[in-house]
């Protein structure tokens, strides 16, 4: 069925039909998952190789804004929305999550430095002390929701970019508000896609993990030393990722309908936004 359908939480459980994709599964391998490995790898040879694991904030942002794009052209309709398509997307959207980084880190940066001047200043004298304290923990629990809006960002921000190529701005504001009206469902949504995307990455890498354990008693190949092993059961994650990225979708579009009642899975694909006016008022 086209769009959101029940408009609560057992719409978040139609993550796992969107999620369990083929095509996005091989696109999650090919550019994020190859690359994670190949990062790892490389982190264990580098004296400050966890720090390399930053670089993949970058593929996994495109990979979700490509992902989310796919499952939400998929609900309103277009169920052959191509990959190119949502990876030129997501291409030329990251721009928009990467300002967004820099504009939250930057706000952050300066209540934090504030807070620090403002407590230097709190030195002076116990009065002077007395009278900013109000105004450093002000300032402090400002950073805080600042940072609570970074971490929100993830779950709300990237839908809101791939359904509505928010700005840097608009994207902090959203993460904030939802963060504002949505909070418990987001927990409670996340909740359910942790849950579902690792139950999905777990059945997964059983079957795989069982045909390639019977592959090897035919052909006399050791299991666990094999670095083909590693790659096949890293396609699980794949599907594990996945879900969670469409789920985050949905979940997304849940509490934005929840929250103003606009329901965006209802409007028209992509494919048929020019499409003539007769033709549109049949959809």
């Amino acid at each position: 069925m086209r769009g959101l359908i029940h408009r609560d939480f057992r719409d978040v459980f139609r993550g796992v039909r969107y999620g369990l994709s083929l095509k996005k599964a091989f696109f999650i391998y090919a550019l994020l998952v190859v690359p994670a490995l190949v990062v790892y790898m490389l982190s264990m040879m580098a004296p400050y190789g966890r720090w390399l694991f930053l670089l993949l904030l970058f593929p996994y942002v495109l990979m979700k804004l490509a992902i989310s794009k796919m499952v939400f052209e998929q609900l309103k309709g277009d169920d052959f929305y191509p990959v190119g398509k949502a990876l030129r997307f997501a291409l030329r959207n990251l721009k928009h999550y990467i300002a967004f980084l820099v504009v939250d880190g930057v706000l952050l940066a300066f209540f934090y430095l504030l807070f620090v001047l403002l407590a230097f200043l709190g030195k002076v004298h116990l009065i002077v002390g007395i009278l900013l304290l109000p105004v450093g923990l002000f300032v402090f629990a400002f950073a805080l929701y600042l940072l609570v809006g970074l971490v929100m960002s993830e779950g709300v921000g990237i839908p809101a970019i791939a359904t509505q190529e928010y700005d840097a701005f608009d994207t902090l504001y959203e993460s904030l508000s939802m963060f504002n009206s949505q909070i418990y469902r987001f927990v409670f949504y996340r909740f359910i896609n942790l849950a579902q995307s690792v139950l999905v990455g777990a059945v997964v890498g059983l079957v795989l993990h069982s045909g390639f354990l019977m592959w090897s008693r035919i052909t006399g190949w050791e299991v666990l030393d094999n670095p083909l092993y590693v790659l096949v059961m890293a396609f699980a994650l794949s599907f594990a990722v996945s879900v969670w990225f469409a789920t985050d979708l949905i979940a997304y579009l849940v509490m934005l309908y929840r929250r103003d009642g606009v329901d965006l899975s209802r409007g028209l694909p992509e494919s048929l936004e020019n499409a003539p006016d007769y033709f549109q008022r049949g959809l």
